[in-house]
């Protein structure tokens, strides 16, 4: 993702086959900090841990289903819009749509 873009000057973590294990461990980091939050009941650090996983991996569904439970964990209907406007976004910008199972939650958050 783009904290380890060869324009950024990283190039050697592709050289030696990390980027991928960075990123996967990054998001996978994020979204189990994202889990923990929302069982403490604090959605603004779960908020925050699935935005700092989609820094390294915008398209990853956990962390897009993190946010989305996020934002209507802290009963904002604003937030839960936001949260899908940037999904769908980030989606959008790299040519692809959400999965069925992003849509189905985002359409249960929303009723």
């Amino acid at each position: 993702g783009p904290p380890f873009d060869v324009d950024s000057g990283y190039g050697w973590v592709d050289n030696e086959g990390l980027r991928t294990h960075i990123e996967v461990f990054c998001a996978a980091t994020a979204g189990q900090l994202a889990s923990l939050a929302i069982n403490a009941g604090n959605p603004e650090l779960a908020l925050w841990a699935a935005h700092q996983g989609a820094l390294v991996d915008p398209l990853n569904d956990d962390l897009s289903a993190a946010a989305l439970d996020a934002a209507a964990a802290g009963h904002s209907a604003t937030a839960l819009r936001s949260e899908w406007t940037r999904i769908v976004r980030h989606h959008n910008a790299r040519g692809v749509t959400p999965n069925s199972k992003l849509v189905e939650r985002w359409k249960h958050h929303n009723r």
